[in-house]
């Protein structure tokens, strides 16, 4: 086995690859690097690294939800 690797949030993760000891954003960097790595196709590689590089520059997108309107119960 190379390592492990986690995320623990936003910018921030933990990892142990060939003994070397990561954590903050070195451990997430390393975290996303492993990820994509593991896509199987260069299509799906190039999107998720626009999403991602996205995500560096702009605050995360929250949806009000209360406004979709209330489930109606059985009658």
């Amino acid at each position: 086995m190379l390592g492990m690797v986690a995320t623990l949030g936003r910018h921030k993760g933990v990892g142990d690859v060939l003994g070397l000891r990561l954590r903050g954003f070195l451990g997430w960097f390393a975290t996303r690097t492993y990820h994509l790595y593991q896509l199987p196709l260069a299509s799906r590689k190039l999107r998720v690294v626009t999403d991602w590089t996205v995500s560096l520059c702009f605050r995360r997108d929250i949806a009000e939800l209360s406004m979709l309107g209330h489930a109606r119960g059985l009658h």
